[in-house]
């Protein structure tokens, strides 16, 4: 054993010694940036971009659909504060003594901001959010980047217009998408990382497309009530549910005040003063106007072309394709209308809409009765109206003709 000693103290040292160069290396390749498979490279899942829009007193966190309806709301009020924030993720923040004196800049455009070919770069015509280069090695030490801006100013830059350009509504009424861009350059040679889909980036629409008018709806009538029945609406993979309208005489709301909640929105609703700018597919062909089980077809009220919320008569409706609206008068027309609504708040316009009314259940001898039949006894069921002024004579045959079915049957005994 003693024998040995010194060539097992050689060779622990030799192996000493290529682990702590091995170790330098790959800080000296993390610090000047590298590429994502070295040891210690920055990769876009490394940062967090996040939005923050200002509510009272406070920032607010958007995200998902809560990011999705807030731009929408936004889409005529182009001056609504907004702060991108951008993060180092836990996995970022481990990588922070791999990280050297390089710098991050954001970006926003709706083409490829990062492309790995810097002639696509140029052609892209993206603009900085931000007013120059922030340190790396700020952002690892746990404070995180904001830049302010607007809705306005983000939205604006479209193919080289730029951010600085004066905002307007049609700044934020046109349907488009911009995607926020984090150039990473940590070896400070003037060139991005990350490029790519490699980049860290977050993506954000503005779309006030409505989703497809409901078809096949059918209003039945009921004992002080509607039986509103409607096909569900396909290939909308964002849709929200269904709200239906109804309007007592196609004037006046059936509720008042309407305790429904309304859960979208439109530029009419949420700007006072400008028109709605919400398009949606042409609404399907319904029924033939005429007297039906289905209800009469007539075209909507301008209530429900607004989609005014005091008409509504319902909550938004998931998973149902049918509701059932109560507490009505019999014998009084109401107006019935039914839309989609899709996971940013857009609401299809309703064009089209049905004409129906009520009706009391009657027990059917009762009606007999009261129509002028004579028979004694009766026997239970439910009837709508009498749809004809011969229908006690067709009563008094049919309590004849079981009488001498009955009398038959003695006779045989």
């Amino acid at each position: 054993m003693l024998k040995h000693g010194p060539r097992i103290l050689a060779l622990g040292l030799a192996v000493g010694l290529v682990l702590v160069t091995s170790i330098e290396a790959g800080a000296q390749s993390g610090g000047s940036g590298g590429t994502a498979s070295t040891p210690g490279a920055l990769t876009k899942d490394d940062f967090l971009i996040r939005i923050q829009y200002r509510s009272g007193d406070q920032w607010t966190w958007l995200t998902g659909i809560t990011a999705a309806r807030f731009f929408n709301r936004a889409r005529c009020e182009c001056d609504v504060p907004i702060k991108i924030v951008i993060e180092l993720t836990s996995g970022g923040l481990a990588k922070r003594n791999y990280i050297g004196e390089g710098s991050v800049r954001t970006l926003v455009g709706t083409n490829n901001c990062l492309a790995a070919d810097s002639a696509s770069r140029t052609d892209a015509k993206c603009e900085y959010l931000d007013s120059g280069p922030t340190m790396l090695t700020a952002i690892a030490t746990g404070r995180r980047l904001e830049i302010a801006t607007t809705v306005g100013k983000l939205f604006a830059s479209k193919g080289g217009a730029g951010i600085s350009t004066a905002e307007t509504s049609d700044t934020c009424a046109q349907d488009h998408s911009q995607k926020i861009w984090i150039s990473v350059d940590a070896n400070k040679d003037g060139a991005p990382d990350l490029t790519g889909d490699g980049a860290p980036q977050i993506a954000l629409d503005l779309n006030g497309s409505a989703p497809k008018v409901p078809d096949g709806v059918e209003v039945v009538a009921g004992n002080e009530a509607l039986e509103v029945k409607w096909n569900p609406v396909m290939g909308v993979p964002d849709l929200n549910g269904y709200l239906v309208f109804c309007a007592r005489a196609g004037q006046l709301p059936v509720f008042s005040p309407s305790y429904y909640k309304d859960q979208y929105y439109t530029r009419a609703s949420e700007c006072p003063g400008r028109p709605a700018a919400l398009t949606a597919e042409p609404a399907l062909a319904f029924a033939q106007a005429g007297e039906n089980s289905q209800g009469v077809a007539v075209e909507a009220p301008d209530a429900f072309k607004r989609l005014d919320p005091a008409f509504l008569c319902s909550d938004l409706l998931t998973s149902q394709t049918s509701t059932r609206i109560h507490t009505l008068q019999n014998e009084v027309p109401y107006v019935i209308g039914v839309t989609s609504v899709d996971k940013r708040g857009n609401a299809s316009p309703i064009e089209r809409a049905f004409l129906q009314f009520p009706i009391p259940s009657r027990d059917f001898y009762r009606g007999y009765r009261s129509d002028g039949g004579m028979a004694e006894g009766g026997f239970c069921a439910m009837a709508r109206r009498p749809r004809s002024p011969r229908a006690a004579e067709v009563l008094a045959v049919a309590a004849l003709l079981a009488a001498t079915v009955r009398r038959r049957r003695r006779n045989r005994r």
